[in-house]
């Protein structure tokens, strides 16, 4: 019950972001040419992506596009833009979280957001960035499906909706307004997920709400909605939120616990292995693979063989990939996967729109070489596509109906597609339904 739970609500997740825009780069939301003052600049200092739009900081100033039907872009109207519209004219913006259905931004360290402003029913919404109370000291803010979080001098306040418990108030109620989470002051950073909350406070990992679902036939699935502590530990980074289990790194040491566990008061964080040198992690849609001294693992779901291991079953602790020790990068989309071994770019899992680059639709369950290049340098892998950088050249494959690859048109590719012929790019980033990449620092 648990787990087709957990796949309705992955797919649906999926259908929820393909409504999002082909994005190009503009200054007045047009479908002209790109404006290379935007383009060639390199002072894009940040980029987050929301459900179906993106927003980026440049030089101070705050650009958004793609889906708007809330106001989300800020802008002012409630149209989709396909390339970057300037919101305002200020030029102090220093970070930026995108939602699903809202923007929050901190600006001079006070924070505005935009969007829906009532998370019940969407509506009204602000197509115009607000100011969010009347006090300044904002540090952090992370927009999740249906909440907001932030830090404020130290202190955390969360709002939205709270299906499982999600702002840690204490509460069961949603609230459309900030409401401080405990009375500590010394909060550092803050994720949103989907239904559930992880921040750091003095580099220990607390965690709250719960994995989907709440509520089953059976009963009330126990959540908890107050920070609970994972695990005595600090020095924590690089948290991974899936849908059922939670993934975390310290000191090199790769941590796991199931979000479910919360309202329990029986949290058990398990240490995966007894090694020191994981270094990189991946999510899909409810698998997680990770890299240590070049050697892949993967664990999770596998029904359509996302983990690669020859295999559709799903596995609770981690797998090794094949016999390679040359792995240095691994992205999992929802039901598929793409690593790069030696410079060699692999696919394996869901291919039925092409998402694999292997030139058909046959899903794998081990990893297959993707092309003959041996010069990729990083892989991102969205819902049922994909992008990696080869040469400094980005190339995209899979489904397109939002225009997410950058063909400059709406068809899948089978095959890795050149976007363009311009190299630098160094870093990429793909959502469910868009992609974003940096080009020497722009």
């Amino acid at each position: 019950m648990v787990r087709t739970l957990i796949q309705l609500s992955i797919i649906l997740t999926a259908l929820f972001f393909i409504s999002c825009s082909n994005i190009s780069f503009s200054t007045d939301g047009s479908n002209d040419s790109p404006d290379d003052e935007i383009v060639n600049k390199s002072e894009w200092s940040s980029l987050t992506a929301g459900g179906g739009h993106t927003c980026g900081i440049k030089n101070g100033e705050l650009y958004c596009w793609g889906r708007n039907y809330w106001g989300q872009l800020g802008d002012g109207t409630d149209e989709i833009k396909t390339k970057p519209v300037r919101i305002g004219n200020d030029n102090d913006w220093s970070s930026v979280s995108a939602g699903f259905y809202n923007t929050c931004g901190i600006r001079n360290s006070e924070l505005y957001c935009w969007g829906s402003t009532d998370f019940f029913e969407l509506a009204p919404y602000n197509t115009t960035p607000e100011k969010v109370g009347t006090e300044n000291g904002w540090t952090d803010i992370s927009c999740g499906s249906r909440h907001i979080c932030g830090i404020r001098k130290g202190s955390l306040f969360c709002w939205g909706m709270n299906f499982c418990g999600e702002l840690g108030t204490g509460l069961d109620e949603a609230s459309n307004i900030p409401v401080q989470v405990g009375t500590e002051n010394d909060w550092s950073s803050v994720s949103a997920g989907s239904l559930e909350t992880c921040a750091i406070r003095s580099g220990e990992l607390y965690c709250w709400g719960g994995g989907y679902p709440c509520e089953t036939d059976e009963g009330t699935v126990e959540h908890k909605n107050i920070p609970v502590k994972i695990g005595t530990e600090k020095n924590w980074s690089e948290i991974v939120l899936t849908e059922s289990r939670s993934c975390g790194l310290r000191n090199g040491k790769l941590y796991c616990w199931n979000s479910e566990d919360y309202g329990s008061g029986k949290t058990v964080v398990e240490q995966i292995g007894k090694y020191s040198d994981w270094f990189k992690t991946g999510r899909g849609g409810d698998h997680i693979c990770a890299i240590r001294n070049g050697e892949l693992y993967c664990w999770g779901w596998n029904i359509m063989g996302q983990l690669g291991d020859g295999s559709d079953t799903d596995r609770d602790t981690p797998v090794r990939i094949g016999k390679s020790s040359k792995w240095t990068n691994v992205a999992g989309g929802t039901l598929h996967t793409c690593g790069v071994s030696d410079e060699l770019l692999y696919c394996w899992g869901s291919n039925n729109d092409g998402q694999l680059g292997t030139g058909e639709i046959s899903y794998r369950k081990v990893p297959e070489q993707i092309g003959d290049s041996d010069s990729w340098t990083d892989i991102s892998s969205g819902d049922r596509h994909a992008c990696g950088i080869q040469e400094g050249k980005i190339f995209c494959w899979g489904e397109n109906q939002s225009g997410q690859l950058g063909t400059g048109n709406e068809s899948l590719e089978q095959t890795p597609a050149l976007i363009n012929e311009n190299s630098g790019w160094t870093q990429l980033e793909t959502g469910f339904s868009h992609t974003c990449g940096i080009k020497n620092g722009d």
